[in-house]
């Protein structure tokens, strides 16, 4: 996918690449052979310096390449877009799981005695009844879950936008 992080930074890489080849073809068609037949390129050469600094920053945009490919092993995740899925599933938990917990007790509430359901009962009885309370459990479980997963989560998002603002203005 080409919005993800890792094949932009490849591309890149790769212009850069490209970019010193060409550099050191100029620089080659500027330099002089002494006689002991050793080529020699001016030390102030333009395209020297310029190889330079494109060879600085191909080395700290493959090391950004590798902390994105740590960040995606360290959530379990392939890529950018999945991480912010589990966000957003998370995020999902932690918001409907008080919806799911509420349809469930009026779902008790209003299901006749016959079908297991206690319409006889006040909402603070009903809230005592096993069914109710295995519900409550188990919401409140899906939710401390989803907390959980965006402590994880939420660090590493923030790690992965910094280092590609930083790939970006390189």
């Amino acid at each position: 996918m080409a919005s993800e992080p890792i094949s932009m930074i490849a591309g890149k890489l790769d212009r850069i690449a490209s970019e010193i080849e060409a550099l050191r073809v100029k620089a080659l068609g500027a330099s002089t052979i002494d006689k002991t037949g050793a080529v020699r390129v001016a030390a102030n050469s333009p395209e020297l310096k310029r190889i330079s600094e494109l060879e600085k920053t191909a080395r700290r945009l493959a090391a950004i390449q590798a902390e994105i490919a740590g960040c995606f092993q360290s959530v379990g995740a392939n890529s950018r877009e999945e991480i912010n899925e589990r966000r957003r599933n998370a995020v999902g938990d932690i918001e409907g799981a008080p919806l799911e917990a509420f349809k469930a007790f009026k779902l008790y509430h209003e299901l006749p005695a016959a079908n297991g359901g206690h319409p006889d009962l006040l909402p603070g009885d009903l809230v005592q009844t096993p069914a109710d309370q295995k519900v409550e459990i188990e919401q409140r479980d899906r939710m401390e879950r989803a907390r959980t997963d965006l402590g994880k989560i939420n660090p590493v998002i923030s790690q992965l936008n910094a280092l590609i603002a930083e790939a970006n203005s390189l």
